[in-house]
């Protein structure tokens, strides 16, 4: 699995708390199942300092964008899209 979060946009709010906006990709590739996943969307944080330690107080995520790939046993893929039209539905290439 490969979970990558980037692009931060941190806002101070207060001496002890503030808010996060993340952009996440995210693939995973699973050979027993024969199949590759993508998925992209955005974390809303915040976070709060308690004893001087800054701690994540809540984390909400939207997805963007999610493709997975499957390949059956004659190298035959499906794919399965979801997210904002056009890139939502199934197809089977044959």
């Amino acid at each position: 699995d490969m979970h990558h979060g980037h692009n931060p946009q941190i806002s101070i709010t207060s001496p002890d708390s503030a808010t996060g906006l993340w952009d996440l990709e995210f693939c995973q590739i699973n050979m027993k199942e024969r199949s590759i996943v993508n998925l992209s969307g955005q974390y809303t944080d915040e976070y709060e300092r308690v004893n001087g330690r800054w701690q994540i107080r809540s984390m909400r995520f939207q997805r963007g964008s999610f493709v997975m790939r499957q390949i059956d046993e004659h190298g035959f893929e499906k794919l399965l899209a979801l997210g904002q039209p056009p890139a939502s539905g199934f197809i089977e290439n044959s």
